[in-house]
């Protein structure tokens, strides 16, 4: 009897000892990434004329630096007796750190970039000086990408 509560014992050190390393693994992995992830945020969105190769997670980035990620994609919808705006035909949903909220302001341009010649795309935010600054929820002005349909 006295046996099997030694291997008991044995055991419970063993569960305590792997689910301390797996949290010390968690709070490694959320240092080494910046740790934006457990900030507060908050949700913005765009509508561009296509998205092909933007996916779900994807980087924004204001001016080049990482804020947030594209939370959702989805075709816009259109309303009752309205006419489909070109332009607008995809709508982008971002999750963006709330202590980048000042730099997203109403004259901010948001757009595709692709990263190198055949590289993921993400949202780059231009950052805005002279509008307002946009809350939770608001809607921000995109454009289309240009570099790479001119080349084409």
């Amino acid at each position: 009897m006295a046996h099997q509560k030694q291997l008991t014992w044995t055991e419970l050190r063993v569960g305590l000892f792997v689910l301390a390393a797996i949290v010390l693994l968690v709070v490694v992995i959320f240092y080494v990434t910046g740790g934006g992830a457990l900030g507060p945020k908050y949700r913005l969105h765009t509508f561009l004329p296509e998205v092909d190769g933007l996916t779900v997670g994807a980087p924004v980035r204001v001016d080049g630096v990482d804020v947030g990620n594209v939370e959702r994609i989805v075709i816009a919808p259109l309303k009752p007796g309205e006419k489909a705006a070109q332009g607008r035909s995809i709508e982008v949903f971002m999750r963006i750190q709330k202590n980048a909220q000042n730099y997203i302001r109403a004259d901010s341009m948001a757009g595709l970039i692709t990263e190198g010649l055949l590289g993921n795309r993400y949202v780059d935010i231009d950052r805005g000086f002279t509008g307002r600054v946009l809350q939770n929820d608001e809607e921000g002005p995109g454009h289309e990408e240009e570099a790479l349909k001119a080349v084409v």
